[in-house]
């Protein structure tokens, strides 16, 4: 799995899952509910385009346990037809953002081979999940990931555009089909990062998450910031997608708030830096922007090879 089925682009997504319900309780124009799909991406989403080059990513064995990182429901919003058909939001951008942040984490661990699946609408538009995923959601992923799942991790985020956000989340053993873990936290959305970073040590504590050696790949360091960090997957997702024509470019907000945030993190370190490389040089190919701010990118040997050959 590591392209969009139906279309002849260059690697992209891992695939399209069959059509998934977006909210049967709300009337559309066409018979049944309406339905999206799943489109799951298989590395880091700043590698795509990259992801060759000597000492960046390392191998996964195919002994190691697979797991999925869902798009976060975010329920309880009035006005989601209306979010449908706006541009992303930073609700939006964190929900895609965060299972991103933790596949990424996990893709780094020589225990396990993840995926993140965020949903797509006509496979040119962002959704958001209005309902927490259900078992029969979890299943069609099960069904239909070519290499089947050992967890599937999925999540809500409520609280919509107000300053206090709750994250829940739920670790399915899928053999055992049973809930294994829980996981619950509030923060104000402009201030989440101390509650992020405990979340994180302790998810990657109870999964058992193991280094590879240090001649393997790139080493991976936590972020110390993770908020601006799984907004910068959340955008850097959107690029990608608009770039393998699954995303239609009118659905990217791009804020100068934005590339500024993204900017300003990307000296914390060396993915950090790679993923503002990516992001410029696709942000660019789409006209999405006009200049860059300058930026101090980590000067380790990887970033300055891909920085001065123009990276993608």
């Amino acid at each position: 799995m590591d392209r969009l089925i139906g279309r002849s682009a260059p690697p992209a997504p891992a695939g399209v899952f069959p059509s998934l319900a977006l909210d049967a309780t709300l009337p559309t124009e066409t018979s049944g509910a309406e339905t999206v799909s799943l489109v799951s991406i298989a590395k880091p989403v700043w590698a795509y385009g990259v992801e060759t080059t000597p000492g960046l990513l390392p191998p996964k064995a195919p002994a190691a346990r697979r797991i999925a990182f869902t798009q976060l429901a975010t329920p309880g919003l009035p006005d989601l037809r209306e979010r449908l058909d706006r541009p992303e939001d930073d609700l939006g951008r964190f929900a895609r953002g965060f299972p991103l942040w933790l596949a990424e984490t996990m893709y780094f661990s020589v225990n396990y081979t993840p995926i993140a699946v965020l949903g797509s609408r006509e496979q040119s538009r962002h959704v958001l999940f209005p309902h927490p995923w259900t078992p029969a959601n979890i299943q069609q992923i099960v069904d239909t990931a070519a290499d089947g799942l050992d967890f599937v991790l999925t999540g809500s985020l409520t609280g919509g555009d107000g300053n206090q956000w709750t994250l829940s989340l739920q670790l399915w053993d899928v053999a055992k089909a049973r809930e294994r873990k829980t996981w619950s936290s509030s923060f104000a959305r402009d201030n989440a990062d101390r509650a992020l970073v405990e979340f994180h040590t302790h998810f990657r504590l109870f999964m058992e998450w193991a280094a590879y050696p240090e001649d393997a790949g790139l080493i991976y360091t936590a972020p110390s910031r993770p908020s601006p960090w799984i907004r910068t997957l959340g955008i850097s997702a959107s690029a990608f997608l608009a770039e393998q024509n699954a995303l239609d470019r009118a659905q990217i907000d791009l804020p100068s708030s934005l590339i500024d945030q993204v900017a300003e993190n990307a000296v914390t370190g060396e993915t950090a830096s790679l993923a503002w490389l990516t992001l410029a040089a696709r942000a660019r190919r789409l006209g999405l922007v006009t200049e860059l701010p300058a930026v101090q990118l980590l000067p380790t040997p990887l970033v300055k090879s891909l920085s001065a050959a123009g990276v993608v």
